[in-house]
């Protein structure tokens, strides 16, 4: 080639050089930069790869549903005499003890009827003095044969009879004692007392359904857990333990 045609071969190749370095140089600055990204993604895009041996085991099957926690003991505070609640000495979340007063009724009615009960043993008590002097008489009078036998058996069964409505009158006694005791309501055993549901001022009787109020045991930590759960949420749990799910599960 001649020396001419080498100047005009450089001369081409100088061009083209420039040419590429002015495109370069002003294409938009976006694409550049959309090029370094492109660039960094690839050189992130290799992730480090472990190995580990395959194995068959057991997992675990969660299920999530709403249930609630139960009581060991739940006790249903309720008056054992119709009276009017007169005083209610808890605040509902109280923790109380075994043998602490939680409500009072009127005890009035109930206290007349011991004093009742007992006016009637004393007055029994008095006759049946009376009818032991009486006898002892008749069997003095009787030894002597100025009184018939027959009048001392019918003073002895006086006597006897006396005795009988004393022993009835104690049982009054603590009958009424007892019913006086119930007016004074109490905490069967330690534990925290709810929502108090009837106030005071309202008549309470023995018979009522309702409760004044529940009392949860606090000796024991709560031992049952109830929770109602769709059946078709059971499925994976019962293709993996069949003889669980038909053991344990109520299907709905």
């Amino acid at each position: 080639m001649s020396a001419r045609g080498r100047r005009r071969l450089w001369l081409v190749a100088i061009m083209v050089i420039v040419a590429g370095a002015a495109l370069y140089w002003y294409r938009p600055q976006s694409e550049r930069a959309d090029a370094g990204r492109d660039a960094r993604a690839g050189a992130r895009a290799s992730v480090p790869v472990s190995v580990a041996v395959a194995a068959k085991q057991n997992l675990p099957i969660y299920l999530s549903g709403l249930g609630t926690v139960q009581p060991t003991v739940s006790v249903g505070i309720h008056s054992q005499v119709d009276g009017k609640l007169q005083e209610v000495l808890f605040t509902e979340g109280q923790h109380v003890k075994k043998g602490d007063v939680l409500a009072k009724i009127d005890p009035r009615l109930f206290q007349a009827a011991l004093d009742q009960a007992k006016a009637r043993k004393a007055q029994d008590q008095a006759m049946l003095v009376a009818a032991q002097k009486d006898l002892a008489r008749f069997k003095s009078l009787a030894a002597k044969s100025f009184e018939t036998e027959q009048n001392v058996d019918t003073q002895q069964a006086k006597v006897n009879q006396l005795i009988a409505s004393l022993d009835a009158d104690e049982a009054a006694i603590q009958s009424a004692q007892t019913q006086l005791d119930y007016t004074t309501i109490t905490a069967p055993n330690d534990g925290r007392v709810g929502v108090r549901l009837v106030d005071p001022g309202n008549i309470v009787h023995a018979s009522d359904q309702g409760s004044i109020a529940t009392l949860t045991s606090t000796l024991l930590p709560p031992r049952r857990q109830a929770a109602s759960m769709a059946w078709s949420s059971l499925i994976s749990l019962g293709k993996a333990r069949p003889n669980l799910c038909a053991s344990g599960v109520n299907r709905r």
